[in-house]
């Protein structure tokens, strides 16, 4: 199976890099439920709980635009088509 390296936030805790199965089923357990997909920049995506405002998940960081996550989510590369990578150590 193929594995990718990405950070994960959980609610009240530091960051932490993990390496995880880059499946669907990988991505939901991650961030408790089904997956939404926002863009961090050109080569980072997040993946977190696509309903995690409506059914009450706590607020776990702000993004730029004053938008919130609430919820686990997990930081991957982008690869500019879709498909997700490795973060680097850069």
């Amino acid at each position: 199976m193929n594995k990718i390296r990405g950070i994960h936030v959980r609610v009240g805790e530091k960051p932490e890099v993990i390496e995880f199965k880059n499946t669907y089923e990988e991505y939901r357990k991650l961030v408790g439920g089904d997956i939404e997909l926002a863009i961090l920049d050109k080569n980072a995506v997040i993946f977190c709980n696509a309903v995690g405002k409506l059914i009450g998940l706590e607020g776990n960081r702000s993004l730029d635009n004053g938008d919130i996550i609430a919820g686990n989510f997990v930081i991957v590369g982008d690869d500019g088509s879709g498909e997700s990578l490795s973060l680097t150590d850069k």
